[in-house]
């Protein structure tokens, strides 16, 4: 109230393969939602994953709008609009998300030694690497490390080898991880999840 709407929409909602992002696509006629209505979920999907159900934006995803109706004097764009945000977030929470980390590729080339100490290290930051190469007397290793657990791994490592060793870290994407090594952070404004408030946020009756 005042003003009557009606958006009925089912949404599919399926991971996607790491990397592409967003991937949407409707299986509904035009004569059962409008084409002007489905240009609106179509653009509103992306806003819908903005925060997701635990603070962070979604992707690696693919939606499929699959089934729905509007109403010929009810209907108006913004219904859609309104009701995409509150379907999608409620099928993730539903089916739950997962956590993605940064993650950066190392290359340590340093004396033999200092591999057993390496190794533990690399092992108390939850990497992942490659069996060690010898040359001569020096050990070489290879793999990923979480951002979050490396960031300041440069300063042990050289205190570690005497400043003989090389250590070489780069960006390399995202690995999913545990929620245990996650941060979810608290929705920000008013959030699709709560019904009520979020209608009347969206009419313009609650700020």
């Amino acid at each position: 109230m005042p003003k009557p709407c009606w958006a009925v929409m089912r949404f599919r909602v399926e991971p996607g393969e790491e990397g592409p992002g967003i991937a949407y696509q409707s299986e509904v006629s035009v004569n059962d939602i409008h084409h002007k209505y489905q240009n609106e979920v179509k653009a509103t999907i992306p806003k819908a994953l903005k925060q997701g159900i635990k603070g962070w934006e979604v992707t690696d995803i693919k939606i499929t709008l699959i089934a729905g109706e509007d109403h010929e004097i009810h209907s108006l764009p913004g219904d859609f609009i309104l009701a995409t945000l509150m379907g999608v977030l409620k099928v993730l929470e539903k089916s739950g998300t997962k956590f993605l980390e940064p993650i950066c590729k190392f290359n340590i080339k340093a004396p033999e030694i200092y591999l057993g100490n390496i190794v533990s290290d690399l092992t108390k930051m939850r990497g992942n690497f490659d069996n060690p190469e010898f040359e001569n007397e020096n050990v070489i290793l290879k793999g990923i490390l979480p951002v979050s657990t490396s960031l300041q791994y440069h300063i042990r490592f050289s205190s570690l080898t005497g400043g003989k060793g090389r250590l070489r870290m780069q960006i390399d994407g995202y690995r999913s991880c545990l929620d245990e090594h996650g941060k979810t952070r608290e929705f920000k404004g008013v959030s699709p999840l709560n019904t009520s408030q979020w209608i009347l946020h969206k009419r313009g009756a609650l700020k």
